[in-house]
Formats: structure tokens, C-alpha cells, sequence
């Protein structure tokens, strides 16, 4: 396991993480650039310790981050999309921080897509979801086709002017808040 904290690029290409656990294989900030892929191979590869072990922010920009595991992924992690994808296997995106974990897609010509289930855990009450207007084609600016779950009373709280479509079911118990 590396125990740099300085952050990884990944230019061209896909970095593959096979380590995983509550310390993450890679840790700090992640950017994804245009092309390239983050492929999470193990369960909990972004890590789920704490915020000093693990991966805090994934910045996808017209880059995608693929979990190919029956696992989950995320637990302290805020995503940054920004025209890029994140594809759900038959795993999870995992939410359980409330001070460190969201996602936020920034402002693109293209549209960010997230496929798989998410679920909601720990001390998040409400997941911050954040969509700022672009000049998509079709005017939605985030997608997300999985199934939102969680535990009780868990949540999603969506804010920003950009246009946030839910295509799947949504099973949370929790309230579903829109702010701008």
C-alpha cells in the first residue's frame, strides 16, 4: 500500500487499484483526465479508514472511474465530474461521511452519467449532490441510473442550477431536498 498523500493524475490509459480496505491503495486527490480510466478491482479501493488513508476527492474530467466489483467504493470520497462517468458494476457507491463525501458535477458541454447503486450510511443524513449549469445538449447535466438506497432516514440534498435526472429507482427513506 502507498502512504503518499501528494495525489495521483492518470493521464492516458487505466490505472488499475488491486488493494483495497480501510486503508486505501492510493490516497489524497485522484484526477482522471480525458481518455483515461480508474478502474477500482477490489473492494474498497479508495479506502474507508480515515480521511488521512484514504482517497478523498475523484476529479473526473471527460475521464471515467469503473468498480468492477461486487463491493463498495467511496465511503469518505467526494466525487467532481466534470463531462465524465462513473460505471457501477454489480458493486456500490458508498456514502458514509457527511463532512467528506458528495458529488459535484461541474460545468462541461458534456453531460456526466453515473451508473449503480449508491447507498447511503453513517452520519451522512442527506447526500450533497451539486449540478452546475453547462451547455449540455439535451439539458441534463448529471444522470444517475442506479438505484438510490440507505439506511433509515438517509437522504439527497440536490443544489446548484444544473439539471439533476434520477433514471432508476430511488429506495432511500429519507427526504429529497432541492436547493439552488
Amino acid at each position: 500500500i502507498n502512504t503518499y498523500a501528494g495525489g495521483t493524475v492518470v493521464n492516458n490509459g487505466a490505472l488499475r487499484l488491486l488493494n483495497g480496505g480501510a486503508d486505501a491503495a492510493i490516497r489524497g486527490s485522484v484526477t482522471v483526465n480525458p481518455g483515461a480510466n480508474l478502474r477500482l478491482s477490489t473492494v474498497n479501493a479508495l479506502g474507508y479508514g480515515t480521511t488521512a488513508t484514504t482517497v478523498t476527492n475523484v476529479n473526473v474530467v471527460s475521464g471515467s472511474v469503473s468498480n468492477v466489483t461486487s463491493g463498495d467504493q467511496g465511503y469518505f470520497t467526494t466525487y467532481n465530474l466534470t463531462g465524465g462517468s462513473m460505471q457501477g458494476g454489480s458493486g456500490w457507491w458508498i456514502f458514509g461521511s457527511a463532512a467528506n463525501g458528495g458529488i459535484n458535477s461541474l460545468a462541461s458541454s458534456n453531460a456526466s452519467v453515473i451508473s449503480g447503486n449508491f447507498y447511503l450510511k453513517g452520519d451522512v443524513a442527506n447526500l450533497p449532490i451539486s449540478t452546475e449549469a453547462g451547455s449540455v445538449p439535451g439539458g441534463v447535466d448529471l444522470e444517475i441510473s442506479g438505484n438510490i438506497t440507505g439506511d433509515s432516514g438517509k437522504g439527497i440534498v440536490k443544489s446548484g442550477a444544473g439539471t439533476l435526472k434520477l433514471s432508476s429507482g430511488c429506495g432511500y427513506s429519507g427526504a429529497t431536498i432541492l436547493n439552488n
